[in-house]
């Protein structure tokens, strides 16, 4: 299989830029300008093996969960690799406390939006992201 990282692949690259600095700003309603009516999210955490939300009032709930979950963080996200209609980045987390978490991202894409986010996290029971007694 032929894997690209051009952004001129498949026209996607500005769609996951603004997605990722809405994600990063913490702007529910610009990441839900990002997603396709019919989407569906597999978060990282929730229910094993993560929450599943299916259309844009379930995925709302669900990104504000995870926002809530990991509490202050800044980003990193890598460059992200295009195929076909999809596309992966890995991204890490770092809460104020130092804590550090790495993950991944699995999109797929229909009519110039995000038809399918598939969130993956490294676990590190020894180190919570952030505090849980708060």
């Amino acid at each position: 299989m032929n894997v690209r990282s051009s952004t001129r692949c498949c026209g996607h690259a500005d769609l996951l830029a603004r997605f990722g600095e809405a994600w990063g700003a913490g702007d529910v309603d610009a990441i839900m300008a990002c997603f396709h009516s019919n989407a569906v999210y597999f978060a990282s955490v929730g229910p094993e093996p993560g929450e599943e939300a299916k259309g844009t009032a379930a995925i709302r709930q669900a990104v504000q969960n995870i926002f809530e979950h990991d509490g202050e963080v800044s980003q990193t996200v890598s460059a992200p690799v295009f195929f076909a209609d999809m596309a992966f980045w890995s991204w890490t987390y770092r809460h104020l406390s130092g804590a550090e978490v790495r993950g991944c991202d699995l999109f797929k894409f229909k009519d110039g939006l995000i038809l399918l986010k598939d969130a993956y996290r490294k676990t590190y029971p020894e180190t919570p992201l952030r505090d849980q007694t708060q």
